[in-house]
């Protein structure tokens, strides 16, 4: 299927009906293939509402699915993120970024996004959450910044969401254990 057909098709299928069914059938069609996701992808960052909101699910589900594929959209995700506006997009791009290895030059950029987004308690408990972890995984690269990171994760804890205290149930032990083994070798 040409490109320009198959565009037209993603965006057909997006529009007649939002549902998971239909998110499904759009990331089965997408599959594995890369030139199928760069469509999508284009949908993502240049269609008209709501298409980018519909397709930010389907990216979702392709990224579950396939994470290698959507690796080499990590810099254009990074740089994209704090110029959107929409949940549904915010939670997709925070997705794909918890599933990619993020590139260090955007790094900056996520930080100065991702902690103002992890403490605003007026956030989706998704944008936090998936925030928690994209910060965890930058901090997997860049060790210095998990003692911020446990900071603000108990500072936050007691009074978010229960999503939000089930995440940082699974990563403040992680972080801590992962700062003594730090000091030890400091040693």
């Amino acid at each position: 299927m040409p490109n320009d057909a198959l565009k037209r098709k993603l965006e057909s299928l997006l529009l007649e009906e939002h549902s998971r069914a239909r998110t499904d059938k759009v990331a089965e069609l997408i599959g594995g293939n890369p030139d199928r996701f760069e469509i999508a992808w284009d949908i993502f960052c240049n269609g008209n509402p709501p298409l980018p909101q519909r397709m930010a699910w389907v990216i979702s589900v392709v990224t579950d699915a396939h994470p290698s594929i959507a690796a080499r959209y990590a810099a254009s995700v990074a740089a994209r993120l704090p110029f959107l506006n929409h949940p549904a997009e915010i939670r997709a791009a925070l997705h794909v970024l918890m599933k990619t290895p993020i590139p260090r030059e955007c790094m900056g950029d996520l930080l100065e996004c991702l902690f103002p987004w992890l403490q605003n308690a007026n956030l989706p408990a998704a944008t936090r959450v998936y925030s928690m972890q994209v910060l965890y995984n930058i901090s997997e690269m860049e060790p210095a910044l998990k003692p911020e990171l446990v900071i603000a994760i108990e500072t936050l804890r007691m009074e978010a969401s229960p999503a939000f205290q089930a995440r940082a149930r699974h990563l403040l032990p992680k972080l801590k254990k992962e700062i003594a083994q730090m000091e030890r070798e400091m040693k």
